[in-house]
């Protein structure tokens, strides 16, 4: 895995708002059962669960088992029609709202179209369409002299996910409420479909891979990136790191048996060797629940 620099969508309507930049998709394109269509917002708080896996190179990592991430998915963007596409990671957090990172979109332009692959550890699972995006309203790129903050979105799928189906391994990670205000230091599991070496040739996988990385103080971040604020979080183990195309998915911290996306995979050097910088989702909760309009499991 590594940290990618993607592109976006379908080329489409801008709703302009003080709050945040909102791009609106017209149409379905999916492969969802249409007894799954949308219908209107639904509580996840009643009943809900989250972070649980259904199974017992991102580089120097392993191939994942099935069920063992139902919460990724990958995110592809190219032209309408085209045979390429540039590819993201991305988290379930509910039947309709999946998070990301804002960076995916930096390139969108008309003529593109996006599709979201779910419930497969290979690089193409079922297929789905979002209907809407949202991205931060204060996110600021990556630049030669500046951080990047800010990098999180969130797309809206058109249909709602049947976490019920026994044959489609789906289910959301949870959010890190518990983590609000902590520095949480240590092993997280990273996975994604990004690069599996650090050259510029290097091909992406075509099976998930996921890694253990070390979560590092921003402090000792700081000695290696000196722009890191607190709403990001660093990893930095040797030989091992997430990569291009990996980005926007999670790195999740496991306690109790349950993942939480502790962070969003944002950027990291050129040849992603060794440290990566990530989105701090803790930060972002009530962000998080005042675009969705939903109340998350809080387990």
């Amino acid at each position: 895995m590594k940290t990618a620099t993607v592109i976006l969508f379908l080329g489409i309507a801008f709703l302009a708002t003080a709050s945040a930049r909102t791009i609106e998709f017209p149409g379905l394109n999916s492969t969802l059962p249409k007894s799954s269509l949308f219908q209107g917002l639904v509580s996840q708080a009643d009943g809900c669960t989250c972070g649980e896996r259904r199974s017992s190179r991102i580089i120097g990592g392993t191939a994942a088992q099935s069920g063992q991430f139902p919460w990724r998915v990958r995110v592809c963007t190219g032209r309408r029609g085209g045979r390429s596409c540039s590819s993201c990671g991305a988290s379930i957090i509910s039947e309709k709202w999946i998070l990301t990172a804002a960076h995916c979109f930096d390139s969108y332009q008309s003529g593109y179209e996006v599709k979201i692959f779910v419930g497969s550890t290979s690089s193409q699972g079922t297929e789905v369409s979002p209907d809407r995006l949202i991205i931060h309203e204060r996110y600021r790129p990556l630049t030669t002299f500046t951080n990047s903050q800010n990098d999180i979105a969130l797309l809206r799928l058109a249909e709602k996910l049947p976490f019920d189906n026994p044959s489609l391994p789906l289910s959301p990670v949870c959010l890190p409420y518990q983590y609000v205000g902590k520095e949480e230091l240590g092993i997280m599991i990273a996975s994604g479909w990004g690069k599996t070496n650090g050259t510029d040739d290097g091909s992406s996988a075509r099976t998930l891979q996921t890694v253990e990385l070390d979560v590092i103080s921003n402090d000792d971040c700081k000695k290696i990136d000196r722009r890191i604020t607190k709403t990001q979080v660093c990893t930095n183990t040797p030989k091992k790191s997430v990569c291009q195309g990996d980005s926007g998915g999670s790195i999740d911290k496991v306690s109790n048996e349950l993942s939480y996306a502790f962070g969003v995979v944002s950027y990291g050097p050129r040849y992603c060797d060794g440290y990566g910088v990530f989105t701090r989702v803790s930060e972002y909760i009530t962000w998080i629940e005042q675009r969705t309009g939903e109340t998350f499991c809080k387990p």
